[in-house]
């Protein structure tokens, strides 16, 4: 499967906890079974996920919270002050709209609410990489 070394090589770009992830292995573990390839990818990610919660809690039994608190908070935080800006801009462009017969209310509410996907996937993504990434000292 061509695809599948793509997508391998974007679950180790994320998780260097899954360094023999490969196309091939990916292949052999589904055998072109969409909902195989699911399961696989979440089992092992899971496994990835406890092997590196396991790691936080040799420091103490409370630093994996901290640690995911952290990274939540610190990417919440910053994601926000960024869509907070966008809607700002958003707002200052809507208007142009009304030349193109849309309703600048409508838009505004659509543009808004793709802005806030946006924001939530981004955010997912920057916590789930972070948590990966990170090693406790």
């Amino acid at each position: 499967q061509p695809l599948l070394e793509p997508l391998a090589a974007k679950v180790r770009q994320y998780c260097v906890l899954l360094e023999d992830l490969t196309g091939d292995l990916l292949d052999q573990e589904c055998k072109g079974d969409y909902e195989k390839l699911r399961e696989y990818l979440k089992k092992r990610a899971l496994e990835a996920y406890e092997a590196r919660a396991e790691a936080n809690r040799q420091v103490s039994d409370t630093h994996i919270d901290e640690v995911q608190s952290y990274f939540l908070l610190s990417q919440t935080d910053r994601l926000w002050k960024e869509h907070l800006q966008a809607m700002k801009f958003l707002q200052t462009a809507i208007g142009l709209r009304g030349y193109a017969q849309r309703d600048p209310l409508t838009e505004f509410k659509f543009e808004g609410f793709e802005l806030f996907r946006d924001m939530m996937a981004t955010l997912r993504r920057n916590c789930i990489y972070s948590f990966y990434m990170y090693t406790p000292k």
